[in-house]
């Protein structure tokens, strides 16, 4: 008798064992989730960003150059999204940190 309850309550542990190595796998596996679905949101939140601070400099740039801060644009690609006419002005009055022509 007592080899058989020995047996029932190890059986039952390593049961128990193995539910909580499956919920704790599936835990993981929802968190993985959350932070991939995280990560998407937040890269579509920035590109949303990126788009809207083009627009809007497209927009009123050429009503702002003079006003503007240098660093304004982080690199030329930024500013190679705006018009020819516009990329000139701010090239006269708008450093920017990888201008080649800045470090002349």
């Amino acid at each position: 008798m007592l080899a058989h309850l020995s047996r029932i309550i190890k059986d039952s542990s390593s049961n128990l064992l193995e539910e909580r190595r499956q919920l704790k796998k599936l835990e993981l596996g929802e968190k993985e989730e959350e932070r991939r679905m995280e990560e998407l949101r937040q890269h579509v939140e920035d590109e949303a960003i990126a788009e809207e601070r083009r627009r809007i400099l497209e927009q009123h740039a050429t009503l702002l150059i003079g006003f503007l801060p240098p660093g304004l644009f982080r690199n030329m690609a930024e500013m190679s999204s705006l018009p020819e006419n516009i990329q000139a002005q701010f090239r006269r009055h708008v450093p920017i940190q990888d201008d080649p022509d800045l470090w002349t």
